[in-house]
């Protein structure tokens, strides 16, 4: 890769559209922040194969589809999720309890569908989950109790 030494990638706010390239997910970054543009597509599954050292991902207000990568659970160091006000449908993936370093976890304002699976509860440095204007379904599940440092839900 040209960018060795590239840690921090932040083109949010801007007018970019297409699909999100590959090529930032193979980049060593700890901060991928694409928000506020215009890219579509989905999150490409390859994501999850070099996620290793990121803590902060921000996909936020974009127009992408697609279902949540199930491989995420492979950002072992990631802290901050934001996927909100896209177009994402399916189920949350019960694989996010893997992300025990996770503290905000925003999949709001999508179109995500099912319940919200009970395995959230291991997320146990879990400081914000938002996931309102979903179509989610079910019961709340009471593991979310486990989440102790919680303060936005």
């Amino acid at each position: 890769s040209v960018f060795t030494h590239l840690s921090s990638f932040d083109l949010s706010g801007n007018n970019f559209s297409g699909d999100i390239p590959e090529e930032l997910f193979a980049l060593d970054l700890q901060l991928l922040r694409l928000s506020m543009n215009q890219l579509t597509g989905t999150i490409s599954t390859s994501f999850s194969n070099h996620c290793a050292s990121i803590e902060v991902l921000d996909l936020s207000q974009n127009q992408l589809t697609g279902s949540m990568p199930s491989g995420i659970s492979s950002c072992v160091r990631l802290q901050y999720l934001n996927v909100s006000t896209n177009f994402l449908s399916g189920n949350i993936p019960s694989e996010l309890d893997n992300l025990h370093s996770i503290q905000v976890l925003d999949l709001g304002q999508n179109r995500l569908s099912g319940s919200i699976p009970a395995a959230i509860g291991n997320a146990i440095n879990l400081t914000v989950l938002w996931l309102a204007h979903n179509s989610l379904s079910g019961q709340i599940p009471l593991e979310l109790g486990s989440c102790s440092f919680l303060t936005d839900l």
